[in-house]
């Protein structure tokens, strides 16, 4: 299925699920709950519940698309009202979670089915990356993560961290042992996560026409 004619099928299921006035609707085994029940990486402190074990990360399924964007929809929302310029400049988009999707890229955070994060998860080179002002740690392989929303009723609960520490197995698993990850200036909660899981501030690069940080953490 081109990618297209998936986002043609994820708006349908969006409208499907807006039409259905039955309680507790629900989009890809999650239940549809309103935008303002998400917010943008904002844990502050590590996971210590006892279904931290419970929560398992996996590549999204195409019922995931209408929860994943409704997760990011808000995240860009809840930038602009703290201020940032991160994410109001059209990115991330619907198209943007089909194409994750369709390249492999759109992973997912759930307990018992239900989505409470969402990260695209890059094995791969990231042509940015190449043009850094600074030096990075490695040059050898690498993953890149991009586009981490949490679900707000997850906030204090350290789920970013728990979402990076199993991106971090996942790329052990694959024998890659290096991951960057940038992110906007002014996204304080996300640079305290960096800095908190030990990751280097490797230098600055160029998204869209702004700066951002750049930082790398080799996995031992």
């Amino acid at each position: 299925m081109g990618a297209a004619s998936l986002l043609d099928g994820v708006r349908q299921a969006r409208y499907s699920v807006q039409q259905d006035d039955s309680c507790g609707a629900k989009v890809g085994g999650a239940p549809e709950t309103n935008l303002k029940k998400y917010s943008f990486f904002g844990d502050k402190s590590y996971f210590y519940g006892s279904n931290a074990q419970d929560m398992i990360l996996k590549t999204a399924s195409l019922a995931d698309i209408p929860v994943i964007w409704d997760i990011l929809q808000a995240a860009i929302a809840q930038r602009k009202e703290d201020g940032s310029t991160q994410w109001q400049d059209g990115y991330p988009n619907l198209e943007t979670v089909t194409d994750d999707f369709v390249k492999g890229y759109a992973y997912v955070l759930v307990e018992n089915e239900v989505v409470v994060a969402y990260a695209a998860i890059i094995f791969g080179e990231e042509p940015t990356y190449n043009d850094l002002q600074g030096e990075w740690l490695s040059h050898s392989d690498y993953v890149v993560v991009h586009r981490v929303a949490t679900a707000p009723e997850y906030k204090g609960k350290g789920i970013a961290t728990l979402l990076f520490e199993k991106i971090e197995a996942l790329s052990i698993s694959k024998n890659v042992f290096s991951i960057k990850v940038d992110t906007n200036f002014d996204n304080f909660p996300m640079l305290k996560i960096l800095d908190k899981l030990g990751y280097t501030y490797c230098g600055e690069i160029v998204v869209r026409g702004a700066p951002r940080k750049a930082f790398e953490k080799l996995l031992k």
